[in-house]
Formats: C-alpha cells, sequence, structure tokens
C-alpha cells in the first residue's frame, strides 16, 4: 500500500485537530482500534436544511444508499471532478460531471473563496480597507513594488495572506451549492489532504464517513485503503448492535404513531456512559397536536410505556416526574 496521510503529513494528532467553522473542510481524523488513525477531511454545514439533507444525498450518490458501504461505487467516477488549475476538486449529486474542470469557470464562487481564505487567515476582510490602508498593509507585510491600484492591492495582499496561510493550514473554505455540488479547493500545506483524496478517488478507494446526528452536519473525506481489519469488525459490529436497537424499537414505532403521535425524528439508539440503559432520540408532536413536541433521549421503556412526556415536562419545570 502507499503511504498513508498520517505518514505523509507527519503529524500528531494534537496538531491535527482543529475547530471546524461553517462552510469550511478542516483536516481532521479518525482513530483505528489498531493501528495509525485515519487522516482526511471534513466538510461542515452551516446548519441549514438544504445542506444537512444533501449531505446524505451526496453520500448515496458516492458510496450507494447502503449505510455499511464507505468505498466510492464504481458509477461514483460519473459524481467526481477535479480542477485542472488549482489543488481541489469537485462531488456532485447529479451525475453531470468530466473531469478535469477549470476554476477560473466559477467567477463567483472564486471571489467568495478569496475572501473567506481573508477571513480564516486573518480574520479581516480587505474588502473594506481604504486605499491607502491597504498600501500600509503591503507595506507592514515588505511587499515591495507596492501596487499602485486597488485591484492590485488586493490581488497582492491575498496572495501573500494565502501564501502565511498555507504554511499551517489545516482548514480551507468551500460550498456546497444548494446542497447538490460540494466545491473544495486547498492551496497548500497540510491540508493538501486534497490531492491525497483526489488520487484516491482515481483508484476507486475514496470513502465518505457516516453524517453525525439526527440531521447531518458533517461528512468526512478519507482513501478506505488506510482502513484496518480491525476498523471494519468493529464497525459492522456497531452496525449488529444499532439494527437490533433498532428492531426492538419498530413496533413500538408503529404502535405510537397509530396512536396519533407524528413522529419527525425517532432513532439513533446511543449507550451512554454511566448508564446502563440504551436511549433514542426522539423529538414527536403529542396525540397529534403540533403545538405540543416533546424531544429529548428516553430509553425504550419509556417510550413504550409513554412516561416521556411526564419525563419531557419535568426536565423543563425542574420537578421529578
Amino acid at each position: 500500500m502507499t503511504e498513508t496521510l498520517y505518514e505523509t503529513l507527519g503529524l500528531t494528532t494534537d496538531e491535527i485537530a482543529t475547530h471546524s467553522r461553517p462552510h469550511t473542510v478542516t483536516l481532521s481524523y479518525l482513530e483505528q482500534p489498531d493501528g495509525d488513525p485515519i487522516v482526511g477531511l471534513t466538510y461542515t454545514c452551516d446548519y441549514d436544511a438544504t445542506e444537512e439533507y444533501g449531505i446524505g444525498d451526496l453520500r448515496a450518490a458516492i458510496t450507494s444508499s447502503d449505510p455499511r458501504r464507505f468505498t466510492m461505487t464504481d458509477s461514483a467516477a460519473r459524481h467526481f471532478a477535479e480542477f485542472s488549475n488549482v489543488n481541489g476538486f469537485t462531488l456532485s449529486t447529479r451525475a453531470n460531471r468530466t473531469t478535469p474542470v477549470v476554476w477560473d469557470d466559477d467567477a463567483d464562487y472564486a471571489t467568495k473563496w478569496n475572501r473567506e481564505t481573508d477571513f480564516i487567515a486573518e480574520n479581516n476582510d480587505l474588502r473594506y480597507k481604504t486605499v491607502p490602508e491597504l498600501r500600509q498593509s503591503a507595506k507592514d507585510r515588505g511587499i515591495s513594488p507596492i501596487p499602485r491600484t486597488r485591484n492590485d492591492l488586493l490581488a497582492t495582499l491575498r496572495a501573500h495572506r494565502h501564501a502565511l496561510h498555507a504554511r499551517t493550514a489545516h482548514q480551507w473554505p468551500a460550498w456546497f451549492r444548494y446542497g447538490t455540488t460540494l466545491i473544495v479547493r486547498c492551496d497548500a500545506g497540510p491540508a493538501t489532504a486534497t490531492r491525497h483524496l483526489i488520487n484516491a478517488a482515481h483508484r476507486g478507494t475514496l470513502g465518505i464517513g457516516t453524517a453525525s446526528g439526527p440531521f447531518c452536519t458533517g461528512i468526512l473525506f478519507y482513501d478506505t485503503d488506510e482502513e484496518t481489519q480491525a476498523l471494519r469488525t468493529e464497525r459492522e459490529a456497531h452496525f449488529d448492535w444499532h439494527d437490533a436497537r433498532m428492531s426492538e424499537l419498530e413496533p413500538i414505532a408503529h404502535q405510537l404513531r397509530l396512536d396519533g403521535y407524528p413522529m419527525y425524528f425517532l432513532g439513533r439508539p446511543t449507550h451512554f456512559a454511566g448508564q446502563d440503559d440504551t436511549r433514542y432520540w426522539m423529538n414527536s408532536g403529542v396525540g397529534g397536536k403540533l403545538e405540543r413536541q416533546i424531544y429529548g433521549w428516553f430509553t425504550l421503556e419509556q417510550i413504550a410505556n409513554r412516561t416521556f412526556v411526564d419525563i419531557f415536562d419535568s426536565q423543563k419545570t425542574g420537578k421529578t416526574a
């Protein structure tokens, strides 16, 4: 097997760990029960429903609707394209891409990406600086000769910031356009994991991690060739456990719906540390009335005997159920 991204970067997990922010890809890692962690890029949504539901659609387009499959399918190549002139790629829910594509074909996003990179690099948007302020910024950074026009000043300062940012960049702007096409570009630094992922896509080993939560908040891209057998075995065991818990829940959930409880979400079985029972996330109306809504983590018994209503009310009032 080729060198893993973890080996290539030579970073510790502490150095890789970076706080993510919406509309970015961030260098991140996945622990394994044995062997080195898997390093990849995580895209973080902005909690917009279009993006959150789109993440599920994108995963289905690339890896199929099978939740146990993490590697791209043969047909996924029609949903992938790399840029010919920058270090980046696109993934789309629609199979209408050819490879390679040209970054400059999307001028609006190029402008957006520049502004977001400025924000990440220095938390200060150059757009609001006057020409004298821009010239002073160039002088402070030792840029010589100093450009004369505003547009040239902006271009030079952005290039300088990008170069500084690239040395330690673990995060770059990304855009999930309308929840259908994810556009990723990382110029340099550790986040050039994009090149590693592009190579994985060409080999057919690009992987997408499971989206999190009742609603999707992010998605992990990595090379599935780097998975160990122990990770795959552990993952399958978790899916088996999950499916068994959902089978126990299904007849209870079915009866609740028959009895007039509109279920917005019921599932995601989780075993929390320090608790003996498995708990499920519930978001439901009560008695078919939309103005009454119950949500929270409840055990199977609490859901079955309908005590979740009293428990929810007690949590809201602070009184014991």
